[in-house]
């Protein structure tokens, strides 16, 4: 099995996990046991998507958490036995985040490729990453097009996934993903919208926004009223955000380009802040970088949001922040911040199935804040806290 973590992290992680540090990190390698999509309610309702993709011999379930079913949450179980691939004479190689994608199913399109052999279309190609020179094979696929075609371009498809690491389904590529009927997305970023519980005719402000999974979402279960306010900071993020909301049909988003940590003026009834973090959650992780350095800047950076957040937040507002990795650091030691500079409280979250929030600093209502462990919960590494401004 290969992974590769830097070993300030595992020492960081430790002082967390203790004697389950080194699960910790065969878990993080491993795909999560099911595998979420959203059901888009605007168009569409879960039983028709689960006969739909009856057809492809995909059995997806409806989700239920303590008896109540999640209408817009449908699930397939995951073989997580990892499998052998294929060694060809040509070759793709790829970054860690294509890697992962393809390592689960997915297909190979062309942001990600780093180097290629020549080949020709309908050639079987082997795609690899390298970590610290071993190279790494995840699947084999099948090339729609020429060599000399690949590389002058900036999107499109390039091979067809036949063998990956890890079984999976390639959702983008099926027609119920590009009418906008569904959207693939974890288990936890799911919940965070939920939690969030925006309603109709309410202001949304939603600070990172792109890709547009929260931010569809959100208008999802406003359905399409009230005005979501989405921010990136750049054209490029803004641009497939916008792709989203149009493949989605989702209507009453307003969408900026600019640094929402420099946001003035507004009121908002509620805010998410789903900031950029060390992603040391995500599922499956093949290889991951990430220095001590890197954690202390960004938890300094997720701070900015927060002090922008508070400034543009009505009193009563409820702010709702989330990240997609395993830090005290980025987490708790952040709402302990956000608490003791501003008049906030933590409030219970209305879907808790994760693990209580670690306390510091004698705060024991850090309890309140939900962590998904990766060992306990089956899902990816996770965090979710809910505040109300006083």
């Amino acid at each position: 099995m290969y992974y590769y973590f830097n070993q300030e992290i595992c020492n960081l992680l430790s002082k967390i996990y203790k004697n389950k540090t080194s699960k910790l990190f065969k878990t993080l390698s491993t795909p999560t046991p099911i595998y979420t999509i959203r059901i888009n309610t605007l168009k569409t309702d879960a039983y028709s998507v689960i006969n739909h993709l009856k057809s492809y011999n995909y059995k997806f379930y409806k989700f239920i958490i303590k008896s109540e079913i999640i209408p817009e949450i449908i699930y397939y179980k995951v073989k997580s036995k990892r499998r052998k691939i294929k060694i060809h004479d040509k070759k793709i190689f790829v970054d860690k985040y294509t890697a992962e994608s393809v390592s689960q199913g997915a297909n190979l399109y062309r942001p990600g490729i780093k180097k290629i052999d020549k080949f020709r279309k309908d050639d079987i190609l082997t795609v690899l990453t390298k970590i610290n020179g071993i190279e790494i094979p995840v699947a084999n696929i099948r090339a729609v097009k020429d060599s000399n075609e690949i590389m002058p371009l900036t999107h499109g498809l390039v091979g067809i996934n036949i063998k990956s690491i890890y079984s999976g389904i390639s959702i983008r590529d099926l027609d119920i993903y590009k009418k906008g009927y569904v959207y693939d997305q974890s288990l936890p970023a799911i919940l965070t919208s939920r939690i969030l519980n925006p309603k109709p005719d309410e202001f949304i402000i939603d600070m990172c926004a792109s890709p547009g999974g929260k931010t569809t979402h959100i208008a999802q279960l406003m359905n399409n009223k009230g005005t979501i306010l989405a921010i990136d900071r750049t054209k490029r993020k803004i641009k497939r955000l916008k792709e989203n909301l149009e493949r989605l049909g989702i209507k009453n988003v307003r969408l900026e380009v600019m640094d929402s940590t420099k946001l003035e003026g507004y009121d908002a009834d509620r805010i998410l802040i789903d900031p950029p973090c060390s992603a040391l959650g995500v599922r499956p992780k093949l290889v991951d970088f990430t220095t001590l350095k890197d954690i202390k800047n960004f938890s300094k950076y997720q701070r900015a949001f927060i002090d922008s957040a508070v400034k543009n937040l009505r009193q009563g507002g409820i702010l709702v922040y989330s990240t997609c990795t395993l830090t005290i650091e980025e987490n708790e030691m952040n709402i302990n911040y956000l608490i003791k500079k501003y008049n906030f409280k933590i409030i219970d979250q209305p879907f808790f199935i994760g693990i209580n929030g670690i306390p510091i600093d004698n705060n024991n209502s850090l309890i309140k804040t939900q962590r998904f462990c990766p060992i306990i919960n089956k899902t990816p590494g996770y965090f979710i806290a809910k505040l109300k401004k006083i």
